[in-house]
């Protein structure tokens, strides 16, 4: 190999998202949770959403360009031999998230979270989310007005703004689910 030929690639995080994909089978948990024809495809769903994954962190180019971007990468290090960026074209990875989007994208979600947890070695018996989602318009009337104003208690009289309401509901379900989480750890001392 002559010096002329050299390439210099710039690897950037690419490499250490690619390990931590790696670290928790991420390929594997969405190739088994995808419907999908290995005999049809050049790389796996998995592959492709690692691509994705990688795409987001480093770039943020739109779908339709990330196939340019891996012509920047080193693809064999990143998926394997015989990887190229071509394939990473705007159609496959349509086809790979309306296939995510079939198999109940939100289990895919559940079932990587938990292998996170388990890479992590994280108890799960510490660990509460709470994904309630409310959604509310408009006057909201919850006490007699006294003197033609209503008096306050604690709860929401009106809404202005649609984003206001989640927060401040989001805010309130955080709470409550501290509080839950400091009773039960006070139950069991």
């Amino acid at each position: 190999m002559q010096f002329e030929d050299m390439v210099s690639i710039s690897a950037g995080p690419s490499q250490l998202i690619a390990a931590l994909c790696d670290e928790i089978g991420l390929e594997d948990i969405i190739n088994r949770s995808l419907t999908w024809e290995p005999t049809y495809c050049k790389v796996s769903p998995g592959t492709h959403v690692k691509a994705m994954i990688i795409n987001i962190l480093c770039s943020r180019m739109p779908l339709y360009r990330i196939a340019v971007f891996y012509a920047t990468q080193d693809t064999e290090q990143l998926f394997g031999a015989g990887c190229e960026a071509a394939v990473f074209n705007d159609d496959a990875l349509g086809r790979m998230l309306d296939r995510l989007f079939e198999a109940q994208s939100w289990k895919v979600y559940s079932e990587l979270s938990l292998a996170v947890l388990r890479t992590l070695g994280l108890p799960l018996d510490r660990l509460h989310a709470d994904t309630t989602s409310f959604s509310l318009q408009g006057d909201r009337v919850c006490c007699k007005p006294t003197k033609g104003k209503p008096q306050p208690s604690g709860k929401l009289i009106h809404a202005e703004s649609r984003d206001y309401v989640y927060y401040v509901l989001s805010l309130l379900t955080i709470v409550m689910s501290v509080n839950s989480i400091r009773n039960r750890r006070a139950m069991h001392l």
